[in-house]
């Protein structure tokens, strides 16, 4: 089942339109380990264990990073630490337990600084589903509660999570990050059909600190031609007479400069060629960078880099 569902995110993650800043990788994966602990609930103290798992990532922007992550956890009740003679449903701190779950969770991280720098910040939000149940570590088997309805089910759910997360990465090779990342889910109660008593008891928040490997993957290759090789046989052309444009008598359809714009309509006759120009033949720079689209080949430069790029528009 963990494989299936391992191949499935993974199509479904790589499928995603490649949106990312030029230049840098689009795709990343890894592994992490990290201590994990339950709390906020009045019956059981469960032991601080180590969980494992894998992540996915694929980038949105410039400092934008979607990430999907598959964990599995399995915490032992600290029966030395009972505190309190509550009971629920035959249950007590004394009770040996354990909980075991796979949690997924789908979240989105901000770059704090700049994605090409060795050491970065990031902050996060997110929220998934937490596969979870209590057993009774001598026999294997899950414990029986009573439901929301009153009737006996068993101690276990498919419970969506909410989660805030926060950490640092430290990139020493262009393909290898290093992440330190503690979450906080938040168990909504959705999903987990119990009577009011086994919810006011039981546990409502999970902690992980996370030590992690990442590869990242996907760079886009360097550009071969010029953008206005692709984009400009499409924009319309007045001396065409294409729809909603005004049709130029044959004896002014002079364009000096080749820019598609006739003189007679051209506010900017001196354009260099290759540069996309608007109606008034006037060069455009989408990113404002100071490089005009068509001679531009990295045309996501954040506005910040204006004064920082090569003649090519790429930052130096």
């Amino acid at each position: 089942m963990r494989t299936v569902l391992c191949l499935v995110i993974g199509s479904l993650l790589l499928s995603l339109s490649a949106t990312a800043a030029d230049g840098d990788y689009r795709y990343s994966a890894g592994g992490f380990g990290g201590p994990v602990f339950l709390s906020g609930g009045d019956l059981f103290s469960f032991d601080q264990e180590v969980g494992y798992g894998f992540t996915l990532g694929h980038r949105l922007g410039d400092r934008w990073k979607l990430g999907l992550a598959v964990s599995w956890y399995e915490l032992d009740n600290d029966t030395s630490a009972a505190d309190g003679d509550l009971t629920v449903d035959g249950l007590t701190a004394m009770t040996p337990a354990t909980f075991e779950a796979t949690r997924l969770s789908l979240g989105i991280e901000r770059l704090l600084f700049s994605p090409q720098g060795v050491v970065n910040l990031r902050v996060g939000a997110g929220g998934g589903l937490l596969v979870w149940k209590m057993l009774d570590p001598e026999t294997n088997t899950t414990f029986q509660v009573t439901g929301s309805k009153d009737e006996t089910t068993d101690f276990s759910a498919n419970e969506l999570i909410l989660t805030g997360l926060g950490g640092i990465d430290i990139r020493p090779l262009p393909q290898l990050q290093i992440g330190i990342t503690g979450t906080a889910d938040y168990l909504t109660g959705a999903g987990a059909e119990f009577a009011s008593e086994v919810n006011d008891a039981r546990d409502r928040w999970l902690f992980g600190g996370q030590v992690s490997f990442t590869i990242l993957f996907g760079k886009p290759g360097p550009t071969t031609e010029w953008r206005s090789d692709e984009v400009w046989p499409t924009q319309p052309r007045a001396d065409r007479g294409e729809p909603g444009e005004t049709v130029i008598p044959s004896e002014t359809r002079r364009d000096s400069d080749a820019d598609g714009v006739p003189d007679a309509l051209d506010k900017c006759p001196m354009t260099i060629r290759g540069v996309e120009v608007d109606r008034f033949g006037c060069g455009i720079d989408s990113d404002f960078d100071g490089v005009y689209d068509g001679l531009d080949d990295c045309p996501a430069t954040p506005p910040e880099a204006r004064g920082l790029v090569d003649i090519y528009g790429c930052p130096v």
